[in-house]
Formats: C-alpha cells, sequence, structure tokens
C-alpha cells in the first residue's frame, strides 16, 4: 500500500509487542528508524507487572500496559481446564488493555510484532481501530518449527496464525527463507524482509 499522500510527520503508528520492550532489539530498532523517518510512533508493549508504566529515554513514546497473568492467576484463570496455560484468554485480556490506552487516540498504521502480536492485533483492528487505519505484521519466528518452546504453545499460537496471517494489508519477516516458507504455507505474497543487522543510518 502507498501512503505518500501525505507527510511522514502527520502519520501515526501505532506499534504492539506482547513484552516489556526493553531488550527487543528488532522492535527498538524498528520503532527508532520510523520515528527518524518523522513518522509519529507509539509503542505499546507489556510490563512484567500488574502495573502500566512507561518508559523514558526513547525517540518515541514507550507505553507498558498491565500484564494479565497476576489478575489472572488470582482469579484462577491462569490454567484452563485442561492444566494448560489459558493461552486464547491472555491474549484477550493483554489485546483489551492494549485497546484500553488506544481509546479514543487515531492512528493512522497498526505495526503488530511476534507471535503474540497477530490475534491481538486482529482484536485491536475489530474493536478500537478505524476500519481505515493499516496493518502491518512482523512475523519474527517460524512458528510452526519452534519445538524448543512447550508443545501447547506452539500448536496454540500455530492455530492463531492460521486464523489470522491473511488479516495484515502487509507482512514483513526476517529472512528470504521464511518469508518463502510463510508464502508457501499460507499462499499469501512473500513479505517484505527487514533483515537482523544494523541500521545503515547508524554508521557516518
Amino acid at each position: 500500500f502507498n501512503m505518500n499522500y501525505i507527510s511522514n510527520s502527520v502519520r501515526s503508528i501505532a506499534m504492539v509487542v506482547a513484552n516489556p520492550v526493553q531488550g527487543d532489539s528488532r522492535v527498538i530498532k524498528t520503532a527508532a528508524t520510523l520515528s527518524k523517518l518523522g513518522f509519529r510512533v507509539h509503542l505499546f508493549g507489556m510490563s512484567k507487572t500488574a502495573e502500566e508504566s512507561t518508559l523514558e529515554g526513547y525517540p518515541f513514546s514507550v507505553e507498558l500496559v498491565t500484564n494479565p497473568a497476576p489478575q489472572l492467576k488470582k482469579e484462577g484463570r491462569w490454567l484452563d481446564a485442561s492444566g494448560q496455560r489459558n493461552i486464547p484468554l491472555f491474549i484477550q485480556r493483554l489485546a483489551g488493555n492494549i485497546a484500553a490506552r488506544m481509546k479514543n487516540r487515531s492512528f493512522d498504521v497498526l505495526h503488530t510484532h511476534d507471535m503474540y502480536g497477530l490475534p491481538i492485533g486482529a482484536a485491536l483492528k475489530e474493536t478500537v481501530l478505524r476500519p481505515s487505519t493499516l496493518w502491518i505484521h512482523d512475523l519474527h519466528e517460524y512458528v510452526e518449527g519452534c519445538t524448543h518452546i512447550d508443545e501447547y504453545i506452539r500448536t496454540t499460537m500455530l492455530d492463531m496464525e492460521k486464523a489470522h496471517i491473511r488479516k495484515p494489508d502487509a507482512l514483513t519477516t526476517v529472512s528470504p527463507i521464511l518469508s518463502k516458507l510463510i508464502a508457501e504455507q499460507y499462499n499469501v505474497a512473500e513479505p517484505e524482509l527487514v533483515l537482523n543487522a544494523p541500521r545503515i543510518s547508524d554508521y557516518d
């Protein structure tokens, strides 16, 4: 899609990641690059605790919403009936917490990251964002091949990927191999590449 009809300085981007932001170099570099290009970037992450907070020291705003885990544990709903982590409810609560911070604010672009970001993005598009808001999703990993994580989490997130992968207006990913795998697996256009590499603009 093309956004050349307006200047960068009036375009507002809501970037979403389901982690505390600090230490996620890919997300930070993406947000910093967009900010450097003149976009107004608002990064929404997830606190490690039940408290909301903001992070200072970045050239863009960083808001950490409440982590749903403590409340779910308090309610006795952290595990589902089968004794597994209640991932769908966790994602639903996290999306709701982010939506509460986005309410009554206008964004031109939603930019989600990682496997949890895909279902969260779908929820935000359905609830709080304008229909005209463009959605970019960044695929950080090959979910089907993530055998290093709990099998229940892997299969649950793979089911969510299958359900939502065609909803974003554009996909990006980390490598040519993963781009081709995603295209073949879901019959979508090959995601554009944003490599995990230093920014050229960081060099003189």
